[in-house]
């Protein structure tokens, strides 16, 4: 069975105790968003020369061991140094063997391409020689085609000719018309029909927190997260239905997304860096330019 983390921990003496982020705020005097990114293991989001002080602030309101609390998370930060040099190694012991198998592949293109070379010089002659006598036969037959080409397409319009009377072009004229009548004011429909559901968000709130409200939603409504301007930022989507689903966007990791089942109703994003995101619900544009704070949250209510 997995041990639980430190922000598990944390997030469990809270819950227990019936307090919310903002009574731990209070009590600690550390700032809400810092308590939120301690309770996702996300202490990156820390100012690092805090991070001890933040997690013994937060243990003593809930009446854990911060000591034991503070080793674990140098143990953790231990483990992901060890883990980063491991996959370096690997990654340069892989790019040095690629090289070497790149060489011996270059040396035996050279020594083929000097034997094609060769025989190239040796055949052209010949060929070109048999090219000649090939010639005739397909001029031959490509003038014979094009003169039964010729002779159809004449036919044809000649026959084309005949067939045209004065008396078909009004009745095509007013068919036309009334065709094309028919097409505007079947896409005049169409476009109100496609205005009229179209999904459409009303956003409220700054700072650190907005309120935003889903009309006209999908089928299925689908969240998109995307790094546009910084190295990394944490973002996650939390439903009652799933939980938390979240994912630390780097530029190796532009894009991360969420499907919500049809049933749910409201969801609340958690995004890290809000100025260096871009994101998308249910095809709309979210305008994140009233965040302000360095850890924000958005409450979703999807309006059926």
């Amino acid at each position: 069975m997995r041990e639980a983390s430190i922000g598990e921990l944390l997030r469990q003496a809270r819950t227990k105790k019936g307090y919310d982020l903002e009574q731990i705020a209070e009590l600690s005097e550390v700032p809400r968003h810092y308590l939120l990114a301690m309770e996702m293991d996300q202490f990156k989001l820390l100012p690092q020369e805090s991070v001890n002080s933040f997690i013994e602030q937060y243990a003593e309101v809930v009446d854990l061991d911060g000591v034991s609390l503070i080793h674990g998370y140098r143990n953790m930060k231990l483990s992901q140094q060890q883990s980063q040099e491991k996959v370096d190694f690997t990654k340069k012991d892989t790019d040095s063997k690629s090289s070497q198998k790149s060489l011996g592949i270059v040396k035996r293109d050279t020594v083929e391409e000097v034997v094609a070379t060769e025989t190239i010089v040796e055949t052209r002659s010949s060929r070109h020689k048999d090219e000649k006598k090939s010639y005739l036969p397909f001029l031959t037959l490509l003038a014979l085609s094009l003169a039964i080409v010729g002779f159809l397409a004449y036919i044809t319009w000649q026959q084309m000719q005949n067939n045209l009377t004065p008396t078909t072009q009004p009745s095509y004229s007013m068919v036309s018309s009334s065709s094309s009548e028919s097409e505007s004011s079947a896409s005049a429909s169409t476009e109100a029909s496609a205005s009229t559901s179209q999904p459409s968000l009303t956003t409220t709130g700054g700072e650190d927190n907005l309120e935003v409200a889903l009309s006209n939603p999908s089928s299925e409504v689908v969240i998109s997260f995307q790094l546009v301007e910084g190295e990394e930022s944490w973002v996650a989507a939390y439903t009652d239905q799933l939980g938390e689903q979240g994912a630390l966007l780097t530029p190796d990791n532009l894009e991360y997304q969420v499907t919500l089942p049809q049933d749910v109703v409201s969801t609340v994003l958690t995004l890290g860096n809000a100025q260096g995101l871009a994101v998308t619900i249910d095809g709309q544009k979210l305008d994140l330019s009233a965040l302000t704070s360095s850890l924000s949250y958005v409450t979703l209510t999807i309006q059926q």
